[in-house]
């Protein structure tokens, strides 16, 4: 809880209003420090500040009594969360969740925790979550773009945040989200979907559940690896290409598709003489350059419409050895690039089972 929200307790001569700053809803860490937040990120959530504030002055005059019974009463209602970006406090009774990533959206519903807010395309809600584009409340058309009046209408208990690895609480909209409700910091973008699945169940404060989602997923790739193993096309190398207007990228080992097709027992052929893996997990390529550097099965998909079926007919993919040979697989990237969690990871199990003509459970 707020240090300000705790001298707060401690001094109960004046019922003043608390300012906005001290609220409690956000469980900031002591050693976070606040910055000053624009007003126009303000106007959007001044109203509900005003209510919160009020209900905050009972809340502290009421327990002026005893400090050590409403420090226990605290503790009774909330967990705590330890994050890259300190230790935060969540409400157990929450019912109404909002996510500010799609990458957090795949674990929560893993976690059998289905968010009244998320961020969704014009496309809708990825078809991989298996959920109806009615049954959530779009925020905004993506991560970037969260509109913060929206969250607000939606009077969410908890908030789970997207945030950088290496990035501090003042590089977020971490002050904005807590003045609307209590809010963790989730670690986004780091390829690595298992690790974003613990931290979601964690933030949930639903570790059991994510873990049996876990130990599902597994065992599904350990089958599918099975079945795989006998057959001589899912010996030979695969690549993994997302196809942009204006270049390639060969996606490897180290990203969120490439994690499943590690676990399904998929080999990757190497990148092109001279390429190096950049810190993405990709090798940067161009079209003219495939040919020779793919694998005998490819995974191809792309972010932009249109671009999979424009690269198709071009005489250099058609001259690439696995489309001569009809092993081309197209997928979707929403699953496949930014699928972050084990609803993703089971559907590219999925889709290499039925590249290799398996049936899979």
């Amino acid at each position: 809880m707020h240090a300000d929200s705790l001298r707060a307790k401690e001094d109960c001569s004046v019922p003043e209003t608390l300012p906005s700053g001290s609220l409690p809803t956000g469980f900031r860490p002591d050693s976070a420090r606040r910055r000053p937040t624009p007003s126009g990120r303000r106007t959007a959530v001044r109203g509900s500040l005003a209510l919160s504030a009020a209900v905050l002055t009972v809340s502290v005059l009421s327990g002026c009594g005893s400090d050590t019974e409403t420090a226990g009463a605290a503790s009774a209602n909330t967990y705590s969360v330890e994050t890259e970006l300190g230790t935060f406090e969540a409400p157990t009774d929450y019912e109404r969740v909002v996510v500010t990533s799609t990458a957090l959206l795949d674990s929560s519903v893993a976690a059998g925790v289905t968010p009244v807010g998320s961020p969704m395309s014009f496309a809708g809600l990825p078809d991989y979550v298996g959920l109806d584009d009615d049954s959530v409340t779009r925020i905004g058309d993506s991560d970037e773009e969260i509109d913060l009046e929206s969250v607000a209408a939606l009077e969410p208990d908890l908030i789970l945040m997207n945030a950088s690895s290496g990035a501090g609480l003042d590089d977020t909209l971490f002050d904005e989200y807590s003045d609307i409700a209590p809010t963790v910091p989730v670690v986004v973008g780091e390829q690595d979907p298992k690790g974003l699945a613990a931290q979601v169940g964690a933030a949930l404060d639903r570790t059991a559940e994510m873990d049996e989602a876990a130990k599902a997923y597994e065992s599904r790739a350990a089958d599918l690896k099975a079945r795989l193993a006998d057959d001589p096309e899912a010996a030979k190398p695969v690549s993994q290409v997302r196809l942009r207007p204006d270049e390639v990228r060969v996606m490897m080992e180290e990203t969120n598709a490439g994690v499943a097709m590690t676990d399904a027992g998929l080999t990757f052929a190497p990148p092109a003489e001279g390429a190096s893996v950049g810190d993405g997990g990709y090798v940067e390529t161009s079209l003219e350059l495939l040919p020779g550097s793919l694998g005998d099965h490819i995974f191809v998909y792309s972010t932009e419409e249109g671009v999979v079926d424009e690269v198709a007919d071009s005489p250099i993919w058609q001259s690439i050895p696995a489309v001569e040979a009809g092993n081309v697989h197209t997928v979707d990237f929403e699953a496949w690039m930014r699928g972050q969690g084990y609803l993703a990871l089971n559907t590219v199990l999925d889709d290499i089972a039925a590249a290799y003509g398996k049936q899979l459970d």
